[in-house]
């Protein structure tokens, strides 16, 4: 008998932790299905709704002068800039005319990759950093003057731009040949 009373309540203790695992795990199906339920049924909608306006600029086109030196003074040529992307395009544009018409002038050796013309701004003063190899044709203190004039004449007359600074790769000399460059440069017509 004692036996017997020991199986039943084994068999009892079994049935009971059956009972209670499927209990178990029936509730965590119930969670798992209500969760879901949740989950998937949410409105997707953002409550607020966040607008950036983004003005969008028309095609203004300015027109700057470029300058050069030609017969020992110092002439200018009328270009076209799209203001749509703003000061920085405008000066990489009005270097690359400059150094472009120089080089068709032959005022300066054609800069080769690795030799460019490099610069940044600072509120109204641009620092332009070109390379010694420019004044590679310079042979008098005039030729130095208009060639460094031709970039502070065309730099300056961009909005916003009141005085230009010379780095010689990467640092501010005295000189090259004859002017002297630590200085801030600004429009001259008459050299």
């Amino acid at each position: 008998m004692k036996e017997e009373m020991k199986e039943e309540i084994t068999k009892k203790n079994r049935e009971i932790k059956w009972r209670s695992l499927n209990n178990y795990f029936g509730f965590i199906l119930l969670i798992t299905l209500i969760t879901g339920y949740f989950y998937f049924n949410r409105d997707y909608t953002p409550k607020k709704i966040l607008i950036k306006n983004i003005s969008i600029k028309e095609n203004k086109e300015s027109k700057l002068y470029i300058y050069y030196p030609e017969k020992g003074e110092l002439l200018n040529e009328e270009i076209t800039v799209n203001e749509k992307f703003g000061t920085d395009f405008i000066v990489r544009d009005t270097i690359k005319n400059v150094v472009l018409k120089l080089e068709k002038l032959n005022k300066i050796p054609q800069l080769e990759f690795g030799n460019k013309v490099d610069y940044f701004i600072l509120k109204d003063q641009i620092y332009i950093d070109v390379p010694e190899v420019m004044f590679g044709k310079v042979n008098s203190p005039r030729d130095e003057l208009l060639l460094i004039y031709s970039f502070i004449n065309s730099l300056t007359n961009i909005k916003g731009i009141n005085s230009v600074r010379f780095l010689i790769d990467n640092v501010d000399v005295e000189k090259i040949k004859y002017s002297n460059l630590i200085k801030n440069y600004t429009y001259k017509r008459n050299i």
